[in-house]
């Protein structure tokens, strides 16, 4: 298959693809599209002793051709000293931290007041302590990228190519996403397409699997389908057929069934189906 890859970017992801759509032949059809990216505005934040390294970091972070939109000092640096009283070092540096945001740091301890030990706990006092603690920048830059649409085309006369994949995911039950991949194409898909026979068969097999369910509206929906996408399709008239005779809707029924015995004249040697339009017929 010669399959054709088309790019487009844009300020915005629906320009982007508006532009890859109209790069598309007029022989060609669309077999997948991929938003390589929406466009849309990110994030991404950085910290460092100085504002100036902050920002330094931040645009090291930046991808390739990033538009930045936004710079923004989040948090000034900033060092200060927080006294703390604990009964040891090990302590005092817990609760230091404890304290502390995301980004800040505790350089260190240093007791600056021995405690007094007292006596049986009377007059007991906690060692007294200076923590000094940094507050780095933090800067935040918010960016984005051009909106960029991949998408894969492939010549129409080529799309039957493909029949052996859907027509296996079809047998696996897949039908609403055989259904939903294969709707696309229809307007361009020849009469005699493979790949129109394979969505037409998908909507008869779906109909009858909502039929065994007691879905009749929804099985002669997908039957109606069927038959819109390939007239020929004479198994989905003749269950339209019986369905519309229990609605007691006779002209449809007459309509279907007769359209069924000119597409497959062998169904004039099912005496079943010879009788039931005898029935109908009798109801004009």
């Amino acid at each position: 298959m010669s399959k054709q890859v088309i790019e487009a970017e844009a300020n915005l992801l629906d320009e982007a693809k508006k532009q890859v759509r109209s790069q598309i032949p007029e022989d060609c059809l669309v077999v997948s599209e991929t938003v390589v990216s929406d466009g849309s505005p990110k994030t991404l934040k950085a910290t460092a002793d100085t504002i100036d390294a902050a920002f330094s970091e931040a645009q090291k972070k930046l991808p390739e051709e990033a538009i930045v939109v936004v710079k923004k000092e989040v948090i000034t640096p900033v060092a200060r000293v927080i006294p703390i009283e604990a009964i040891d070092d090990h302590s005092a540096l817990g609760l230091a931290r404890r304290n502390l945001g995301d980004t800040a740091t505790v350089k260190g301890v240093t007791l600056t007041k021995p405690g007094k030990k007292g006596f049986l706990g009377i007059g007991k006092t906690l060692n007294g302590y200076e923590a000094q603690v940094f507050q780095p920048a933090v800067v935040e830059i918010i960016y984005r990228k051009k909106a960029k649409v991949r998408a894969e085309v492939l010549p129409i006369s080529e799309l039957d190519g493909q029949a052996p994949q859907y027509l296996s995911r079809k047998k696996d039950g897949q039908f609403d996403q055989v259904i939903a991949e294969l709707t696309p194409f229809l307007p361009k898909l020849p009469k005699k397409s493979e790949l129109r026979k394979i969505l037409s068969s998908t909507y008869l097999d779906r109909g009858a699997a909502k039929y065994q369910l007691g879905n009749q509206g929804q099985a002669i929906a997908d039957w109606e389908s069927a038959v819109r996408v390939d007239q020929d399709n004479w198994k989905a008239l003749v269950n339209l057929s019986s369905l519309y005779m229990s609605d007691q809707r006779w002209n449809e029924a007459a309509q279907a069934l007769e359209k069924a015995f000119q597409i497959n004249s062998e169904l004039n040697n099912n005496p079943r189906t010879v009788e039931r339009l005898q029935q109908i017929r009798a109801h004009l």
